[in-house]
């Protein structure tokens, strides 16, 4: 804003799901009014602020399935009659208790409550903090590396650029059967879908949590490794709907990008 006495700069956003019915209550206020009883305000990009976010992908299905971490227990049950869902999990002193009402596909990819050829059941998973093997990528895993990359730039001529970030979310699931297909096209699609209809900054805080792990096999486990602040690694793994620590990071994360191509 520029008065004769100086100039003053404030900035500000509102966010609304569906802009539709206010951008008309909007046009009906002004409806009948004369022009000149209408101020309108001039607006002028000075900057802009890019996102873009790569996946690369690497199958190693054909290797032999892994064993679970140490400390792992799994069990399925029949479901509670007349349930259509279960959903439990615990945690306390580094262990996880969880419980998921499940029905598989032939695919090995899972449904939550809807109808299908599989019959329900509730699949209970009693997991902890564990330091995880060495080598994980030499079993039977679909590698993922999600590249989020966000670029601030100064608009003119020429453009400058003013900052960019770049943070990597590397991602590992394990089969721990023969049997065990990963569906990663699956995973890709639903969260990109998920990442649609969440406002805010791109990161891999946000691809982390688009990614849904109870939707993968229930014979496989998942690690994430995200990026800390400064040079710090941290890692969990997840087994159906609840995930523990990694205790080993470094060396888990170091053979997971080692795997992944650039």
């Amino acid at each position: 804003m520029r008065e004769a006495k100086g100039s003053t700069a404030s900035t500000g956003s509102s966010s609304y799901g569906k802009a539709g019915p206010l951008c008309a209550s909007l046009r009906d206020a002004f409806a009948g009014r004369a022009a000149v009883d209408v101020l309108t305000t001039g607006f002028t990009v000075d900057e802009s602020l890019e996102e873009s976010l790569d996946l690369a992908v690497e199958s190693r299905v054909q290797q032999p399935p892994v064993p679970y971490p140490e400390g792992t227990q799994v069990s399925r049950t029949g479901p509670p009659e007349g349930a259509t869902g279960v959903s439990k999990v615990t945690t306390q002193d580094g262990s996880a208790h969880g419980e998921l009402l499940r029905r598989d596909s032939p695919s090995g990819s899972t449904s939550h409550g809807s109808e299908g050829a599989s019959p329900a059941y509730v699949y209970t998973v009693e997991i902890r903090d564990a330091s995880l093997a060495r080598d994980l990528p030499r079993g039977k895993s679909v590698l993922a590396r999600w590249d989020v990359t966000r670029r601030d730039l100064r608009l003119g001529a020429p453009p400058r650029v003013l900052s960019e970030e770049r943070q990597s979310l590397l991602v590992g699931v394990f089969c721990t059967t023969i049997m065990c297909a990963p569906d990663i096209e699956a995973m890709r699609s639903a969260a990109l879908a998920k990442l649609d209809l969440t406002e805010g900054l791109l990161g891999a805080g946000r691809v982390r949590s688009a990614i849904e792990v109870p939707s993968l096999p229930p014979d496989s486990f998942t690690v994430f490794c995200d990026p800390g602040p400064g040079r710090e690694t941290s890692a969990t793994w997840c087994l159906s709907n609840v995930c523990a620590k990694v205790l080993n990071p470094e060396e888990v994360c170091g053979d997971i990008a080692g795997a992944v191509s650039e």
